[in-house]
């Protein structure tokens, strides 16, 4: 499994607005290709700015983008990212 930040941007998002994509994310991410999940690891919501940055794991990125629009969310941008810490023995 691969890791992928990725970049939403939507003016007025709240945090209740991010946990309802990131819910709508993990129903339809097997959707997307049957068999392979994509799993959310959280968020961080900017509300100043209007963007969200969601941390996903998916087998690839063709697979988050799909499920991106079977959820109908703007996903901006979406980037493979390597996780440094995030409770791993360093």
């Amino acid at each position: 499994m691969q890791t992928f930040v990725v970049e939403c941007y939507w003016p007025g998002m709240i945090e209740e607005d991010a946990r309802n994509i990131l819910d709508r994310v993990m129903q339809l991410g097997g959707e997307a290709s049957p068999g392979r999940s994509v799993w959310s690891l959280g968020c961080v919501l900017m509300p100043a700015d209007g963007m969200a940055l969601f941390l996903l794991t998916a087998p690839s990125e063709d697979i988050v983008r799909c499920t991106g629009r079977l959820a109908e969310v703007p996903f901006d941008r979406i980037v493979e990212s390597i996780l440094v810490g995030f409770g791993q023995p360093t």
